[in-house]
């Protein structure tokens, strides 16, 4: 079930709330560099899935998408990236590619790590 909730998630600064749409292990933000864009987060790990939409219906779309590829996303950094699918999930509802870390630019995994 889709909820509306604050969320901590870690900026660059450290630790901060952000307004959210959760779905159990997942969250749809605005990213935090330009407000205007919404991103989905992995809250076990904190990764970002490196991707983002305009929209938030858009991203909610994209979230529930990829909450169908696995019974649970309970898990570590390495089981997401492990996870069948993902990248043809987040293309196909649309959503634009961008680096979080310095690393994920020479890094074909999400987030660079």
């Amino acid at each position: 079930m889709l909820t509306a909730e604050t969320i901590e998630i870690l900026g660059p600064l450290g630790s901060m709330k952000v307004e959210a749409f959760r779905l159990r292990e997942l969250a749809v933000h605005r990213t935090l560099s330009d407000k205007a864009w919404w991103t989905i987060t992995h809250l076990p790990t904190g990764l970002s899935f490196g991707f983002r939409w305009r929209g938030n219906v858009a991203a909610i779309s994209a979230m529930e998408a990829l909450a169908g590829l696995r019974p649970s996303w309970k898990c570590t950094a390495i089981d997401v990236e492990e996870t069948p699918g993902i990248y043809e999930v987040l293309t196909k509802a649309g959503g634009q590619r961008y680096q979080i870390s310095p690393k994920s630019v020479n890094e074909p995994r999400l987030n660079g790590y």
